[in-house]
């Protein structure tokens, strides 16, 4: 998930107003979920179970749960369809007696989607919408893109920290800038490329902190940050071929955001089931000679109730956070949008130090991050990584830059 994805998709559902009350909800949900998502992934890497051959490990499961968002995401769908069956009973309730109700399926799914996201419904004129087979096959490819990115990220995240693999996703910000330079030939002024050099001093201060700090041996037994750290970032090249794939495939059709969100999950459990199947076959370190034993998550997850708990909050989480992170792009401009993100990566911080010192603490299921004397550092890491996003999107004034808008071409 990422800004520039949300707003491709958000401009699929049509433009809609919001109402104040529905901009707090929606940017606290999106908070709250965001904030449990991420925790929840890095808190089941951090637990163990009794496995498949009698013995208690950690659940080092990065396919599986790549599986778990896209079911997540799946959940989007019942949520949709919900919503068009009762716009279609409200509608029938409202028409006379004699009256014939209109055969318009996709208008009773755009008014139910209005009214479930708060929404005033727009007098504007309608933009394309999808039809027949196209609304579900235009999916498949961004899917492809999703379970790419988001298994390289998840592999990272063994490698790191709950922290640290939020605060690399920043790096969307130079991908974003890329994509404006190549794909969307769009011309940038200099303030632009001082606010991706000082996100990219952030990210540096960053991994330096995570590279040099002894204790995270503990929590990646023994691999190498290095490797998480590459992971994640190369997951975010994945995920701008994605924004770029979405603006081409799907920016000029019209459909609801959570069948967006459902579809892709849809695929995505699809394409993992066949994933799933192949690292089981392919050499690796895992429980029996496997990448990942997929017999082995099953019977750890058997073994132990907390881990269960856990991916069902993972799952409710994923399913909030897609609907909610999409309501907040519509709703909100990108700045807006942006200060939440970094806003989530605070939170997100802070509940793993909680988790660690507090919650947890002292049972045999301590999880979360602990403090340490590089903290300070990743902690300046991530003061630069938000004002160097700051400047990128106009927050940040740097005196004595040219602000001003290109004129339009002739």
């Amino acid at each position: 998930a990422a800004a520039e994805r949300h707003k491709t998709l958000s401009r699929m559902a049509g433009t809609q107003h919001f109402s104040k009350g529905w901009k707090a909800f929606v940017v606290t949900m999106m908070l709250i979920s965001g904030t449990v998502t991420v925790v929840t992934t890095a808190a089941m890497f951090q637990l163990k179970s009794l496995g498949i051959m009698d013995d208690v490990h950690y659940f080092k499961k990065p396919w599986f749960e790549t599986l778990a968002m896209f079911i997540g995401m799946f959940l989007c769908l019942f949520w949709h369809f919900l919503n068009v069956a009762c716009a279609r009973k409200k509608k029938d309730t409202l028409l006379p007696p004699n009256e014939p109700a209109l055969n318009s399926t996709s208008a009773d799914s755009d008014k139910a989607e209005q009214g479930s996201y708060g929404a005033v419904p727009p007098k504007e004129e309608k933009p394309k919408e999808m039809a027949g087979w196209k609304k579900y096959m235009a999916f498949a490819i961004p899917a492809t893109c999703d379970l790419i990115a988001t298994t390289l990220m998840y592999i990272g995240l063994m490698y790191t920290t709950a922290s640290v693999f939020q605060i690399l996703r920043g790096f969307m910000v130079v991908m974003t800038c890329i994509l404006n330079l190549t794909f969307m030939k769009r011309k940038m002024r200099p303030y632009k490329f001082v606010g991706v050099g000082v996100v990219l001093m952030g990210l540096v201060l960053v991994g330096v902190s995570l590279v040099f700090d002894p204790t995270h041996q503990e929590t990646t037994e023994g691999g190498s940050p290095i490797i998480g750290i590459l992971l994640i970032i190369g997951a975010q090249l994945v995920q701008g071929t994605q924004i770029v794939i979405e603006e081409v495939l799907l920016s000029n059709l019209k459909a609801p955001p959570l069948l967006i969100v459902g579809m892709e999950g849809f695929w995505g459990i699809l394409e993992m089931s066949i994933m799933l199947t192949v690292v089981y076959f392919v050499p690796g370190k895992d429980i029996g000679g496997h990448w990942e034993n997929t017999l082995d998550t099953f019977v750890m997850l058997s073994n132990d109730w907390v881990l269960v708990m856990t991916l069902v909050f993972y799952f409710f989480a994923i399913l909030f956070y897609n609907y909610f992170g999409m309501c907040v792009t519509q709703a909100l401009s990108s700045v807006n949008r942006t200060i939440i993100e970094s806003a989530r990566t605070a939170c997100i911080w802070v509940t793993d130090l909680l988790l660690y010192y507090v919650i947890t603490a002292g049972t045999y299921y301590q999880i979360g991050e602990w403090w340490t004397d590089w903290s300070v550092l990743e902690l300046l890491g991530f003061l630069v990584v938000f004002a160097g996003t700051m400047i990128y999107n106009d927050w940040l004034i740097i005196p004595g830059m040219n602000y001003m808008p290109f004129p339009p071409k002739k």
